[in-house]
């Protein structure tokens, strides 16, 4: 080889081998930047839909409750008839959208 070429790639592979080593480290900086952002946004979107499924919960339990204490004292108060239980709970669906 001549001392020309010999002395291009001295310089050259070592510039090479630099340029990779940099790249590389800008790559895996900012994929791990990018997956802890990623990891940030998933736990703050789960948290506000976490708690908007658990107040939508809430408000069905509270029906549910509430209904329960009605038909204990209706059965306290002697009023056991089915017919009149079936009207009230089917009155209950139809005027709450919130049970669909």
């Amino acid at each position: 080889m001549k001392l020309k070429t010999k002395t291009l790639l001295m310089m050259l592979i070592p510039i090479c081998i630099i340029f990779a080593a940099v790249t590389s480290y800008f790559s895996f900086t900012l994929y791990q930047k990018q997956k802890d952002s990623a990891t940030l946004l998933a736990e703050a979107l789960s948290e506000k839909y976490g708690t908007q499924i658990k107040a939508e919960l809430e408000v069905a339990l509270d029906s549910a409750r509430i209904i329960s204490d009605m038909l204990e004292g209706l059965k306290e108060e002697g009023i056991t008839d089915r017919k009149s239980v079936n009207t009230i709970l089917s009155r209950i669906l139809r005027n709450n959208t919130h049970f669909f």
